[in-house]
């Protein structure tokens, strides 16, 4: 901790991030990274978190869960090939800052790809076993 109670990995994170601001919008570099960890928390987390809310609460949730989970895999392909391009999109941008700057990968791209690849291999298990 440095910096008034500030823990040094945030810090590091606040720096990568607001690395490239006046460096013609390096800032941006992260927001293909933050449209995968939020299409992860849309495909996965939702339906997850409503469906521990549904059988805590009532039968009639999970069906409209359930409705839910068939409309997104009719798409999953999609949904995976979206978070695909996002991915390489955010990795040329990394590339580009890292050049630029001399920093490191950020944290957010390690999570991005984890998030991707978690629903990869997901949807395509689902594809083997189905």
């Amino acid at each position: 901790m440095i910096d008034g109670g500030v823990p040094t990995v945030i810090q590091g994170v606040k720096a990568h991030a607001h690395a490239g601001v006046g460096v013609g919008g390096a800032h941006r570099t992260h927001w293909a990274h933050v449209a995968v960890v939020a299409l992860h928390a849309i495909c996965c987390g939702l339906p997850i978190l409503a469906s521990i809310a549904g059988l805590a609460t009532s039968a009639a949730l999970v069906g409209g869960v359930l409705r839910f989970h068939t409309f997104l895999h009719a798409r999953e392909l999609w949904l995976v090939a979206i978070s695909a391009v996002l991915v390489a999109g955010g990795w040329i941008a990394e590339r580009r800052l890292i050049r630029r700057t001399g920093q490191g990968v950020s944290p957010l791209f390690w999570i991005s790809l984890a998030c991707f690849a978690f629903n990869a291999a997901i949807v395509f298990g689902h594809r083997i076993a189905g």
